[in-house]
C-alpha cells in the first residue's frame, strides 16, 4: 500500500506556468460561451448576463452549458459545447468547493486558448485567490458582486439586477484595453483572435 503525501508549501513552477489566452483583437463576429454551475438561482442571473452582453452588439450568437454538479468540470460533451465559444464567462462562485470549481473552470479554458471571465461573490474571493495562485495566476481577476446570501437563493428579479449591474465589468474584463478604446471611439475593429494553447484541461 502506497501513501502520498501532499506539501502544502508548494508552490507552482513559474518556468513551467500556462499561459492565459489573449483577449478578443476583434469587436463583430464573436460567440459568447456561458458556463452555469447551476448554483441557486444562478440560472436566471446568467440568463439576465447574455441579454446585458448581446445588447451591446459585439456577439453573433451564444452558447449556454449548464453542469451536471456544481463543484465538478464540465463532461467531456460539455467541454465540446463551451469550446465552440470565443470567450466564455463562468460561474456563479458562492461557495467555496463551487467557486473554486468556476475559477479552475476559466483557467482551463485560458489555457486552450479561450479567454474566459470568473463570476462569482466577494465572500469567496480569498478562496477563489488561493486556487488561482495554486493554478499559477496569483492574480486572475475576479468579476465579484455582494448580493447575500452568496449561495444564490435569490428572488429572480434581484438575480437580474445583479447581472445588470456586474455586465460592464464582465464586458470589460472580455476585451483588451486597446480593443475598448476602439470601441470607445465608434470603431469597427474585424482583426481575427489568434489562440495560443499552453496546455490542455484537465
Amino acid at each position: 500500500m502506497s501513501l502520498t503525501v501532499m506539501d502544502p508549501t508548494w508552490q507552482p513552477n513559474a518556468s513551467a506556468q500556462r499561459q492565459l489566452a489573449p483577449r478578443p483583437q476583434r469587436t463583430v463576429g464573436l460567440r459568447l460561451g456561458v458556463l452555469c454551475n447551476g448554483l441557486g438561482n444562478s440560472t436566471v442571473f446568467f440568463d439576465e448576463l447574455v441579454v446585458q452582453l448581446m445588447e451591446r452588439g459585439r456577439f453573433d450568437s451564444y452558447v449556454k452549458v449548464v453542469k451536471d454538479s456544481k463543484s465538478v468540470p464540465p463532461t467531456d460533451e460539455q467541454w465540446q459545447q463551451i469550446r465552440t465559444a470565443d470567450v466564455v464567462v463562468t460561474g456563479f462562485g458562492g461557495c467555496g468547493s463551487c467557486s473554486t470549481r468556476s475559477v479552475r473552470d476559466a483557467l482551463e479554458l485560458e489555457w486552450s486558448g479561450i479567454p474566459a471571465v470568473y463570476v462569482g461573490h466577494q465572500a469567496l474571493q480569498p478562496a477563489v485567490a488561493a486556487i488561482s495562485e495554486i493554478s499559477g495566476h496569483a492574480d486572475y481577476p475576479q468579476v465579484l458582486g455582494d448580493l447575500n446570501p452568496p449561495v444564490a437563493a435569490w428572488e429572480d428579479e434581484a438575480a437580474r439586477e445583479l447581472a445588470r449591474h456586474l455586465a460592464p465589468a464582465v464586458f470589460r474584463r472580455i476585451f483588451d484595453e486597446s480593443v475598448l478604446e476602439d470601441m470607445a471611439l465608434g470603431l469597427r475593429v474585424d482583426r481575427e483572435p489568434v489562440r495560443t494553447t499552453s496546455g490542455a484541461a484537465s
